[in-house]
């Protein structure tokens, strides 16, 4: 019981104090503002000084911000901002800063401009001025701003300072945006800048963006640099193991190096070339469909194989309806269907009647599906299916 009686006396002497406090400030501050109010700043001035002594900063942050307030509208600009780099006075702090970065101003100064738009929060004009004052690394550290940094970049690239410019171009991009200015990355591709140019399309973004890093190695491998190299970039940038096959596959994907991912795929080994297979067969499924099925096939997926191919075809004849209006479908038609698909079958080992057959088996079920329920549908589904009878009839 005594316990108890301790404790609430011990809060309400807390209280009492906290009270007494605040109801002293609130005193102290009011006198303070009397004696400015009646312009006596010198003795407004020295009694701010007596009674902030004392205080935290974040409490006797208002009296610095009522004197710097008294002083700017004194014009009296170098002991406002003496006083405002006290405060917490974000909107004085910022206007007075303009006076101290306005080169015709009495009061020119660009410190302390920067100073005052560090109290404003107002990062990219503190950081405009580190970017005058040649103080490139700071002055991209506080500045919060993509499009500021890109600016910021772009005016020392086109003076010809490259790599002072990357220091602004690291950070020139939001996250989930790609970076806005492709001839600046293609002067830094043709320096070979590669882990800088990573930097530059990954910042803000994950530790393992096959996109970004798509978008560099199928660079690298444009400008014919050997897969040691490309792998030691990987290295450099935290991309290691079985993630490195990723990265390199889906790059020359991306770029439709295709064939050059099947070479790739086949030049590994075992448990490697299994991973690079998959892979491939995995990123390859939706748009290249030929493409997966040649390494489903490699992985003796033998029945996803011939279906991967036989879609491709049924897709690639449905496409070419626009091409042709009335039966019998023109020979040229059917020689440029031939040329452009049969390459893909027998890329993968298969007998290209065979999957003909295959194919125009599924377009005719999917005609005889739909010639009730959709008859536009099914007439499509029939054209491409006659097309594949005719490419088949051809290529006896």
């Amino acid at each position: 019981m005594r316990t108890i009686h301790f404790h609430v006396f011990v809060f309400m002497f807390l209280f009492t104090l906290l009270s007494q406090n605040s109801f002293s400030q609130g005193k102290e501050y009011d006198k303070l503002k009397d004696l400015v109010d009646r312009g006596k700043l010198d003795k407004a001035k020295e009694y701010c000084d007596k009674v902030t002594a004392p205080m935290a900063p974040e409490t006797a942050a208002r009296f610095y911000a009522l004197m710097g307030s008294a002083y700017y509208n004194n014009k009296e600009y170098e002991k406002s901002a003496e006083m405002l780099l006290k405060s917490e006075d974000k909107k004085l702090a910022a206007k007075l800063a303009k006076e101290f970065e306005n080169p015709e101003s009495a009061c020119y100064n660009l410190k302390t401009a920067h100073d005052l738009y560090i109290v404003a929060e107002e990062y990219v004009n503190a950081a405009g001025i580190m970017f005058l004052e040649g103080e490139y690394e700071d002055a991209a550290k506080i500045c919060n701003s993509a499009d500021a940094n890109y600016k910021f970049g772009k005016e020392l690239f086109d003076k010809g300072k490259y790599t002072e410019a990357l220091i602004f171009f690291k950070r020139a991009k939001k996250k989930g945006q790609k970076f806005k200015d492709d001839a600046v990355l293609e002067y830094y591709y043709n320096q070979k800048f590669y882990t800088q140019v990573y930097s530059v399309q990954n910042f803000g973004e994950g530790n393992f963006i096959l996109s970004i890093q798509g978008t560099v190695i199928a660079k690298m491998i444009e400008n014919n640099e050997p897969m040691p190299y490309i792998m030691s970039f990987l290295d450099s940038v935290g991309i290691k193991g079985s993630k490195q096959f990723e990265a390199i596959l889906n790059g020359m994907v991306l770029n439709r190096m295709l064939e050059k991912a099947q070479e790739y795929c086949t030049e590994k080994k075992g448990s490697d070339q299994q991973a690079c297979l998959t892979f491939f067969a995995e990123i390859t499924a939706e748009k290249y469909p030929d493409f997966s099925a040649w390494a489903n096939l490699k992985l003796n997926k033998t029945v996803l194989g011939k279906q991967q191919l036989s879609l491709y075809l049924s897709k690639k004849a449905l496409e070419y309806n626009s091409n042709w209006e009335n039966e019998p479908v023109p020979k040229n038609i059917i020689e440029n269907f031939k040329h452009e698909t049969k390459p893909a079958v027998t890329r993968c080992g298969l007998v290209y009647k065979d999957i003909l057959g295959l194919a125009w088996t599924e377009l005719n079920t999917k005609y005889i599906e739909n010639a009730k329920k959709n008859q536009g549908l099914a007439r499509d589904y029939s054209r491409a299916a006659a097309l594949l009878k005719q490419v088949e009839k051809s290529n006896n």
